[in-house]
């Protein structure tokens, strides 16, 4: 069974919380101006949690070959998975070479 966990994105501070409490606090509060993200059950190559809104690098297995591919991991509602999306659309995370992930930023905190 997979963790069930948040991240919340405060506009206002402009920071991540990762903390639970921290999350539960800005919902209950009713604060509206922040993001709620939610934890995709994986760890990349490194063992950082995934998220929604993560940046990441990985490999996309097509067919008998594989392709280096990035995106912002997102929630695709219309299949009830989480998916990379790009430019060229959004792709289920079981397209991807699992194990291959890796978190290279947010698309919140820019460097």
């Amino acid at each position: 069974m997979r963790d069930i966990k948040f991240r919340a994105w405060d506009k206002e501070s402009k920071s991540m919380r990762y903390n639970a409490e921290d999350s539960l606090s800005l919902i209950l509060s009713n604060k509206q101006d922040f993001e709620l993200m939610q934890y995709t059950g994986l760890k990349d190559k490194a063992g950082v949690e995934i998220y929604e809104g993560d940046i990441v690098k990985c490999i996309m297995q097509c067919d008998d070959f594989t392709l280096p591919h990035m995106g912002e991991i997102t929630y695709a509602e219309v299949f009830g998975s989480f998916a990379t999306k790009n430019e060229g659309g959004k792709t289920l995370l079981h397209n991807h070479q699992l194990n291959s992930f890796e978190v290279i930023g947010n698309i919140y905190e820019k460097e």
